[in-house]
C-alpha cells in the first residue's frame, strides 16, 4: 500500500514538474506549444535533474510562486534524481573495482598481463617471448613487427 502511495506522489510531482517545465519553455521563453512539450517530454524522460530544475525556474518565474513553495513541490524531483546519479556513479566505480580485480586475477591464469610474467628472470623462453626473431604477442595480437630470418651474430 505504501509503494501505491509513493507511486502516485510521485506521479504528481512528475505532473507538476512537467507543467511547470512547459509553461517555462511556452511562456518564459516564448517557444511554441508543440516544441515546448517535446522538449518538456524528452527532458524529463532522459535528463530528469535538468527537467526539475527548469520546471523549478518555471514555478518562480511564470506561476510567481515563491522560492521556498517551489522548492517543496520540486524538491521530491531533485532528492530523486540526485539519488539516482549518485546510485549509477557508484555502480560504475564499483564494477570498475570489480572488473580490475577480476583481471589482476586472470593475470595470473594465463589472462590479459599473463605474457612474459616471471619468465624474464628464469631465462624461459614461452609462447609470448620475442625468441628466435618471431614478434611478441599477447593473445594473438602482434606488438612488434620486425621478423629476422637470419640468426643474428
Amino acid at each position: 500500500m505504501r509503494a501505491v502511495l509513493f507511486l502516485l506522489l510521485r506521479f504528481a510531482v512528475l505532473v507538476i514538474q512537467m507543467a511547470g517545465l512547459l509553461a517555462y519553455f511556452s511562456q518564459y521563453l516564448g517557444w511554441g506549444s508543440f516544441a515546448s512539450a517535446v522538449v518538456s517530454v524528452l527532458l524529463v524522460a532522459f535528463l530528469p535533474l535538468v527537467a526539475t530544475v527548469l520546471g523549478f525556474i518555471g514555478a518562480i518565474k511564470v506561476w510567481a510562486w515563491s522560492w521556498w513553495l517551489a522548492l517543496i513541490v520540486f524538491l521530491p524531483g531533485l532528492a530523486l534524481s540526485l539519488a539516482a546519479l549518485v546510485g549509477v556513479g557508484t555502480a560504475g566505480v564499483l564494477s570498475a573495482l570489480v572488473f580490475r580485480r577480476k583481471l589482476q586475477r586472470m593475470g595470473g591464469q594465463g589472462g590479459w598481463g599473463a605474457g612474459t610474467h616471471g619468465r624474464e628472470q628464469s631465462g624461459q623462453q614461452g609462447p609470448g617471448s620475442a625468441a628466435g626473431g618471431q614478434g611478441s604477442t599477447i593473445e594473438g595480437e602482434v606488438l612488434s613487427s620486425r621478423v629476422d630470418n637470419e640468426p643474428r651474430d
